[in-house]
């Protein structure tokens, strides 16, 4: 039972895979977010959720793409603000 589950897994993980490269193979600059003057685009959020579902016990999901594209959002609008209130300098010089 154990070994059908895994293959089942297995599996629709391939599939869903294939399904996001041969998509991403389009070079897609379709928005599907759109805030402030910015914009996310099928092919970036394609190709950062590739990378998400190869992290171990992670599985493509209608509410894991929207998560993670309200992840993506939230990222883009705290570099934006870290930009331009100066704090990414303050950074990159404490790094230095």
């Amino acid at each position: 039972m154990y070994i059908m589950m895994y293959r089942l897994k297995i599996t629709v993980l391939l599939l869903t895979v294939l399904f996001f490269m041969s998509a991403c193979s389009k070079q897609d600059k379709t928005p599907v977010a759109v805030f402030a003057d910015e914009e996310i685009t099928l092919e970036e959020f394609r190709l950062a959720y590739l990378k998400l579902l190869k992290t171990p016990d992670t599985f493509d999901s209608e509410s894991l793409r929207e998560s993670f594209l309200q992840e993506l959002i939230n990222r883009r609008l705290i570099a934006r603000v870290a930009a331009e209130t100066g704090m990414m300098d303050e950074y990159l010089e404490y790094r230095r």
